[in-house]
């Protein structure tokens, strides 16, 4: 399994720390990606097991990480194998399902009872908002069910614990990103010379896909645009790689469980030196801004650099999909995650960070974007996505 027991132990005692500084007893998560970053779960890749719960269950699983005393996995029957696999530090309980009456909401109870934590202060993923806030993975009414069994129990937000925990990675977390970004590395390198004039968008992703599962990834998501169309997020079957069109091919793909995000992009035949010029620029603004990043610098910080880039080549930044004010993202276990790098996010970015930076311009040719992802070293940063940020071509 890719992590070390003494990872897991780490974790636990980090949480434990966060957990004391907040003046909380107990940590109690139930979304399948904390679940398996503090229950041992994190070697198997977690998009398959999302896929998993959402068609079968749900399969809630529920880690309890208390202040003092042990930890706790309590796990369905169908993962009990994975979870033990990964060798977890944690106290492994599993259920199977009765109907619509779920073993898991008595035994959590049960679990907290037996830690004399009944009457504590409970932090569960129950969000505030901000963008990247954990969710819950139970159903509303079996955590009401938990909450009327514990009615001395206070409940409370765990969300800034662990987006805190989980926004700074271990170097082994990082080697599991750096190997997904390989992985999108070694995909663009090969993609466009098997990809010919005339291919439908659908046909572009099922090369991609194809590539990324020999290389050993999981791709989960694969956006291929041919020519214009802002905000086009599905391939489009009528949609054809077209001479002089620009293809824009964006990939992101996990390793273990760990995500890489990012994007490249290729002219149908031969590039004119307008849009190699534009590719250029994007790719100038992108590198010159990471120059800035190193520990302390601030996520809202990294948006004003990008942006006196922009201003110094008399260009105007494109807005966003997700946000006119965001250019980037965290990732980890999932695509999408702390921090934001946008100006409405005030974090200071520590080593261990690790984002996708995607600034972009608009052009009659469409979006140009040359996404980076990087991890924020002692000093500055790493830069992961090693593919080449120049335009390529179909021919």
């Amino acid at each position: 399994m890719p992590f070390s027991r003494n990872e897991f132990i780490r974790r636990f005692e980090r949480a434990r720390t966060l957990l004391d500084d907040s003046n909380i007893d107990v940590l109690l998560v139930t979304s399948v990606e904390n679940f398996a970053y503090l229950a041992g779960g994190s070697g198997f890749d977690n998009s398959w097991a999302m896929q998993l719960c959402e068609a079968n269950g749900p399969y809630t699983s529920i880690a309890i990480i208390p202040k003092i005393g042990s930890p706790i996995a309590i796990v369905h029957g169908l993962l009990e194998g994975v979870v033990r696999q990964t060798d977890s530090v944690a106290d492994l309980r599993v259920y199977y399902e009765e109907g619509e009456e779920q073993p898991y909401v008595d035994m959590a109870v049960r679990a907290l009872e037996d830690l004399n934590l009944a009457k504590r202060s409970i932090a569960i993923e129950l969000g505030k908002g901000h963008p990247a806030d954990p969710k819950m993975g139970m159903p509303l009414n079996d955590f009401l069910r938990i909450k009327e069994k514990l009615p001395e129990a206070k409940f409370v937000d765990g969300s800034s614990i662990l987006r805190t925990m989980r926004m700074t990675k271990s170097d082994e977390e990082i080697a599991c990103i750096r190997r997904s970004a390989d992985i999108v590395t070694e995909t663009f390198r090969d993609c466009f010379g098997m990809m010919k004039e005339g291919m439908s968008e659908p046909e572009v992703v099922s090369i991609c896909n194809r590539l990324v599962s020999q290389k050993g990834g999981r791709p989960v998501w694969t956006l291929a645009k041919c020519g214009p169309g802002e905000k086009v997020l599905l391939p489009r079957p009528d949609s054809r790689l077209k001479r002089d069109r620009i293809l824009f091919l964006d990939l992101g793909v996990t390793f273990d469980g760990y995500h890489a995000d990012f994007n490249r992009m290729a002219v149908v035949g031969k590039a004119s030196a307008s849009k190699k010029r534009k590719c250029q620029l994007i790719a100038e603004i992108t590198r010159e801004t990471l120059r800035s990043v190193k520990p302390g610098i601030r996520a809202c910080d990294v948006v004003d650099t990008c942006r006196s880039q922009f201003k110094r080549l008399g260009l105007e930044p494109a807005p966003g999909i997700v946000s006119p004010n965001r250019i980037g993202h965290g990732m980890g276990l999932t695509l999408t995650e702390a921090p934001a790098i946008a100006t409405y996010d005030k974090t200071v970015l520590g080593k261990g960070v690790t984002f996708c930076l995607e600034p972009a311009i608009w052009t009659e040719d469409g979006y140009f974007i040359t996404e980076q992802d990087v991890a924020v070293t002692d000093d500055g940063c790493e830069v992961l996505s090693k593919a080449d940020d120049g335009l390529y071509e179909i021919l």
